[in-house]
Order: structure tokens, then C-alpha cells, then sequence
């Protein structure tokens, strides 16, 4: 990285008073089963990571902090997790991490229960083909076919 990209990358850091932003966000408490993974802040968010489930790889959700509302949809700092309740984005504002965490939780927890269902379903429909290839050899086998 050149001396100037760096200048610009500092100037940017003041511009958004990140340092000073660092110092007012709370910490966050996990429960035990989250896996986090930080990511950087593209398309205006301050802060993005990713929250995905231990034991469940397929259940993921996506939480940015857009502290400044470049992102126009509160009037305070806020979280914005997805997906959240029914599918949709939900929105807390900074203070308000534990009810958010709690959100992410049951985010978790429903794409959990629909990836089980979905899992059933598959499963259900391989026995189901099975069951009808076995009823085609029979019938083969008895010459119906």
C-alpha cells in the first residue's frame, strides 16, 4: 500500500470517527453456540459480521451496525440483523444488543427447525422413490409391466 492510499484510509478513519465510535459501542455477549466471523463494512455499513450456529453450518445470520444512517432507516445508530423475524430484516438500535441477540438466536433457531423439515422432506421423498422403484421391479419381475 502506497504512503497517499494510506493517508486516505486515516483520513477516512477521522471522517467517520471510528476511534471514538469504538469507545461508545457496547461488547457483545454470545451465547455459547454462536460462531462469529467479522467481515469488513462495505455499502456505507460501520461494522459487519456474520453469527452462524456451532453444530448447524446452514444457519447463518447477517448483522451491520450503520451508525450514521447512510443506510436511511432509523434516525439513531442502529443493528440491522438478516434474517431475522419471519424472514425479514429487524432493526435494534445501539443499547438495545441484548433483545438483538435474542432475535439472532431465534433466527437461528427457526432456519434450524426448516432446514430439519426441509432434510425430512428429502428424506421422505427418497423413500418414497425407492418404495416405487422397488413396486416397478415387482411388478418387471411378475411380468404386469
Amino acid at each position: 500500500m502506497t504512503s497517499e492510499n494510506q493517508l486516505k484510509l486515516y483520513e477516512i478513519s477521522d471522517l467517520h470517527k471510528w476511534r471514538e465510535i469504538a469507545a461508545e459501542l457496547p461488547y457483545l455477549e454470545f451465547p455459547p453456540n454462536f460462531r462469529v466471523a467479522i467481515i469488513p463494512p462495505f455499502a456505507s455499513a460501520t461494522a459487519r459480521f456474520f453469527v452462524k450456529d456451532k453444530e448447524y453450518e446452514n444457519a447463518q445470520v447477517s448483522i451491520y451496525l450503520d451508525y450514521f444512517n447512510y443506510l436511511g432507516y432509523m434516525k439513531a445508530p442502529y443493528w440491522e440483523i438478516y434474517p431475522g423475524l419471519n424472514v425479514d430484516a429487524q432493526r435494534f438500535l445501539v443499547g438495545n444488543e441484548k433483545e438483538m441477540i435474542e432475535a439472532i438466536q431465534t433466527s437461528i433457531q427457526q432456519q434450524i427447525k426448516e432446514n430439519k423439515d426441509i432434510d425430512k422432506g428429502k428424506e421422505r421423498e427418497k423413500i418414497r422413490a425407492r418404495m416405487l422403484q422397488e413396486i416397478e421391479s415387482i411388478k418387471f419381475e411378475e411380468g404386469i409391466l
